[in-house]
């Protein structure tokens, strides 16, 4: 029968390589989403221009591709009509149907700008499952129960020398128990926002001057980002007092990164806070750019650890 202390070495000699393939896994999901979005602008973008000396044939309208387009841009608010810099540069007059082409356009890189927001809080959830089930004890003061024994995670040691006394059938049964605390601790650290989960992944994988110096400008363009994306899912796209009350102390902060990392300064002066072709490339770069910093940190961290134990 596999023991407790079986199931947890052999998540620790696997970890480095589990990272290794949650990152590839994410990195390819947002590519392939920033892909999506140039896929999605250059076709639009062609089919206008293709279509541009076609009248609407009305008598046929719902027989024809027109009828979609015609469609979405009834649907489509016209707030996602965002490139109004491109439309002023442009020399032709712009018809109906481009507007609605254009509102196809930026309302889909918004949908696009949430998938990517979403794919890198998975990434922070799934890595920190990882680092906690290879290494329970990183818990510390947080209360553990098994049947009739409450004890803390820090000692998950007595845990694996008393196992055979804590009343379970099997060690993988037991270890669903202690793997379902785990998972109810994390979504309560991602339940408490970025803040606090990226302070604990912080601890839980030894964070070095390399991972604090990226984080530095990191943290708060990963908080605003997010606080956009909630606007986005919860207000319409429209400011709120929310988003008003996360930015507010972060914006000198925000405005040192720009002076010193070139990111642009990210909060807007309108009360539309959907995502134009700029900051959804800053998105794509900055959340590409924070999976490969926090996989390869921490598997140098538990390589470390590993080749230490042995």
């Amino acid at each position: 029968m596999t023991s407790l202390n079986k199931i947890i070495k052999n998540r620790s000699k696997n970890l480095s390589k589990s990272i290794e393939s949650l990152a590839e896994s994410k990195i390819h999901q947002i590519a392939a989403l920033n892909l999506s979005n140039e896929f999605i602008g250059s076709y639009i973008n062609a089919i206008n221009l293709d279509w541009s000396n076609i009248p609407i044939d009305f008598d046929d309208f719902e027989k024809t591709e027109f009828h979609i387009v015609e469609m979405a841009g009834l649907l489509i608010d016209d707030k996602f009509i965002l490139s109004v810099t491109d439309l002023m540069q442009s020399d032709r007059d712009f018809t109906r149907r481009d507007f609605n082409f254009i509102k196809i356009k930026a309302f889909m890189q918004n949908q696009l700008f949430i998938s990517i927001m979403g794919e890198v809080e998975d990434f922070f959830s799934k890595l920190l499952l990882l680092v906690l089930q290879a290494y329970p004890e990183k818990l510390g003061e947080q209360k553990l129960k098994l049947n009739d024994i409450e004890c803390k995670f820090k000692n998950f040691l007595w845990i694996k020398a008393k196992e055979r006394h804590l009343a379970f059938n099997t060690s993988e049964e037991m270890m669903r128990e202690i793997d379902k605390q785990i998972e109810k601790s994390i979504m309560e650290m991602i339940y408490k926002g970025s803040d606090e989960y990226i302070k604990k992944l912080k601890i839980y994988v030894e964070s070095n001057k390399n991972l604090e110096s990226f984080l530095w400008w990191f943290t708060p363009l990963y908080t605003e980002m997010k606080a956009r994306r909630n606007a986005g899912l919860h207000n319409g796209w429209y400011r709120n007092e929310k988003y008003d009350e996360i930015v507010k102390p972060i914006k000198n902060k925000l405005k040192d990164i720009e002076k010193n990392k070139g990111i642009k300064y990210p909060v807007s002066k309108l009360d539309f806070l959907g995502v134009d072709s700029d900051y959804f490339q800053q998105t794509y770069k900055i959340s590409r750019q924070v999976i490969e910093e926090f996989s390869s940190h921490s598997i140098q961290a538990f390589k470390v650890i590993k080749k230490s134990k042995c």
